[in-house]
């Protein structure tokens, strides 16, 4: 988490994934840095929804397994979104 935090806040992305649950913990705190840099993003984990603190729940949430047009059509509505 610490590296992904960092990265963040060397560089732009246009986009993220964020599984909820990784090797250090959860993911959280760099999808508030997301948010707070506009940048959209999605969840797409193995964790139950209900786990995402309230302030991040209008976040997309897609549970693995998911299909990879379902990432597609999340990110072409929230792009669309931000246009």
């Amino acid at each position: 988490m610490k590296e992904a935090s960092r990265v963040l806040r060397e560089a732009a992305f246009d986009a993220a994934l964020l599984d909820i649950d990784v090797l250090d913990g959860k993911t959280f705190a760099v999808a508030h840095l997301l948010a707070e840099r506009g940048t959209p993003f999605a969840f797409v984990s193995g964790a139950r929804p209900d786990e995402v603190p309230p302030p991040l729940r209008q976040v997309p949430f897609l549970p693995k397994p998911y299909d990879p047009q379902d990432i597609e059509r999340t990110f072409l509505a929230r792009l669309a979104h931000q246009g």
